[in-house]
């Protein structure tokens, strides 16, 4: 959280989903995985209101929408 790149209150700015994407991509251990998703979520939590941290789960599973709303898939990646 201290070394966020936003203050408590405002919107997380997509720089920090990108360099947590960044850091899973370097990278093939789990828990290191793990650990790299736990502090963006942490930070998340932390410091922006519950909906950023809805954005941020739906971009780290290729999606911008519920499944039930037709239309959420990205098709980006190998999965």
């Amino acid at each position: 959280v201290a070394d966020a790149c936003w203050r408590a209150g405002q919107p997380a700015p997509y720089l920090h989903v990108a360099a947590t994407l960044t850091a899973l991509d370097t990278t093939s251990k789990r828990l290191r995985i793990a650990d790299v998703l736990t502090n963006m979520f942490r930070s998340l939590l932390a410091l922006s209101p519950p909906s950023e941290v809805v954005a941020a789960l739906y971009l780290t599973t290729g999606r911008i929408a519920p499944e039930y709303e037709v239309g959420g898939e990205l098709n980006v990646g190998g999965a």
